[in-house]
């Protein structure tokens, strides 16, 4: 055996590159759609905190309550009925609570639909990126939990 074969990268000492199409073995297991359920598990601890803190909520609630008793009345201009109306029913279904885990349950189904487009479009290993980079962000959090 030469000197050359018996280094195990050549004679630079330097790995072989990787291609980025490559898959990386370390995390075939998490997928961009595991990483999104795994991040709406983290969501349901703070749904349990009630409305949040958006001053149109109370609008929003009154506007669904109207609306389950036969008339509407919009929380703002121009009103938004299908939302205020899942609220008002979602409401009086199960409190704040239900109203917040429907919040979560739609951060999820969003957190989903961007890992299957980003993997379609770049791969699995950005997708998943993409996934955890919206799903920590505060903002998106906040949203995913609450009203506010």
């Amino acid at each position: 055996m030469t000197e050359a074969e018996a280094r195990p990268h050549g004679l630079d000492h330097r790995p072989l590159p990787v291609l980025e199409d490559e898959p990386d073995r370390r995390w075939s297991g998490l997928t961009s759609t595991r990483l999104a359920l795994l991040s709406g598990l983290l969501y349901l601890p703070f749904t349990v905190l009630g409305y949040g803190t958006d001053v149109d909520i109370t609008n929003v609630l009154r506007s669904g309550e109207s609306l389950l008793e036969g008339r509407y009345r919009y929380s703002r201009p121009p009103g938004a009925l299908p939302y205020e109306a899942l609220v008002g029913v979602l409401d009086r279904v199960g409190g704040p609570t239900a109203v917040s885990l429907a919040s979560a349950v739609m951060a999820v189904i969003l957190l989903v639909l961007l890992g299957r487009l980003v993997a379609d479009e770049l791969g699995e290993r950005r997708a998943r990126v993409a996934v955890a980079v919206v799903a920590t962000q505060p903002w998106f959090w906040l949203a995913a939990t609450s009203l506010g």
